[in-house]
């Protein structure tokens, strides 16, 4: 263990392969005996036990994430380099799971504290099923984020393995107690979540020239013969992934459907038609908008990336976006009548 935390020069002799090999196995076997030790070990049934875990989840989230960076930039110094020198950037990390890790987080703590459970959290829960469930499941699927000249037990790679194993467990906990119910009418909720990734990962790379979560290119494309001028990529990338979500929602719709078979529908709500209408409108032209401007905002730029502050316009769309779910979620709200008013 004396590599755990201060094995910066620390390297193996022969580096380890863990991408389809006997290694990945045994790592997939280890990410789901974590997943079922936690679901099984962590109670669910009162308010007061579910606000503890959810803090103490986030708590360890957050450590291990700013972990991550100190552990990088002391190892990067003990090597002779400097502040200077350092990749801020790039250690800090605007990929896809670091995105989410950090709204894990924010989730987390926002849940735990809030006594009220509104719609906005519902989204945010739906987002992390599709987009940070589905990120870290992917990472495990081809493992190229543990490095295989370092020990399994080095930080880095425990901390990567840990932290991408709690983003799969956590939606699937809020599935256990109750908070988060996967139907497939809410499958616009993690494709918001794509967008909000795209337009972070987007500003970063534009600011850095750092190439976060494929946003100034994607390499798996053009290793399959697809050449994708920048940023016409972006659609088709996230199209690609944004399938995995659709077949999970559509199983769990499918399951809904048979489970709740030859049972009484349930009373249905009075609805102001025409609110309704307005919070779907409100909700689609606000994402259309957001995701026509993530595409042709880099295009004003006059190199891409920028390589500075001109980046963060980047950022318009996902305010846009931001401003459509609460506009549309208050006409929604106004579109379900209460019982009495609708009487008279």
């Amino acid at each position: 263990m004396k590599y755990f935390f201060f094995g910066y020069e620390t390297k193996l002799t022969q580096s380890i392969d863990y991408i389809f090999t006997l290694n990945h196995l045994f790592l997939l076997l280890i990410t789901a005996g974590i997943i079922c030790a936690l679901y099984f070990g962590l109670h669910a049934k009162s308010n007061n036990g579910i606000k503890i875990t959810k803090i103490v989840l986030a708590s360890i989230l957050l450590v291990l994430e700013i972990g991550r960076t100190i552990y990088r930039y002391t190892m990067h110094t003990h090597n002779g380099g400097t502040a200077s020198d350092f990749r801020w950037w790039w250690n800090i990390s605007f990929q896809m799971c670091a995105i989410m890790c950090w709204t894990t987080i924010i989730v987390l703590f926002i849940s735990a504290f809030q006594k009220k459970r509104g719609s906005g959290l519902s989204v945010f829960y739906n987002i992390l099923f599709g987009a940070a469930l589905v990120g870290a499941g992917l990472s495990f699927i081809y493992p190229d984020m543990i490095a295989g000249d370092r020990p399994l037990l080095h930080f880095l790679n425990f901390q990567t393995i840990i932290v991408h194993t709690l983003m799969i467990f956590v939606p699937i906990y809020l599935i256990k107690t109750g908070e988060l119910k996967i139907r497939l009418k809410n499958i616009w909720m993690p494709a918001m979540g794509y967008l909000g990734i795209g337009a972070i990962s987007m500003t970063a790379s534009q600011i850095s020239g750092e190439n976060f979560a494929y946003a100034l290119k994607t390499n798996l494309l053009e290793d399959i013969g697809i050449n994708l001028p920048f940023p016409w990529h972006l659609p088709v990338t996230v199209a690609i992934v944004f399938i995995i979500p659709v077949i999970i929602y559509g199983v769990f719709e499918l399951v809904y459907r048979l489970k709740n078979k030859g049972e009484k529908p349930a009373k249905e709500a009075i609805i102001n038609k025409t609110m309704y209408i307005f919070f779907i409108t409100a909700i689609a032209a606000g994402n259309v908008l957001a995701v026509l401007l993530l595409l042709f905002i880099p295009l004003m730029f006059s190199a891409s990336p920028v390589g500075n502050l001109l980046g963060i316009f980047c950022l318009i769309p996902l305010g846009i976006s931001i401003g459509s779910l609460y506009g549309g979620l208050y006409l929604k709200k106004l579109a379900f009548l209460p019982h009495k008013k609708a009487s008279k």
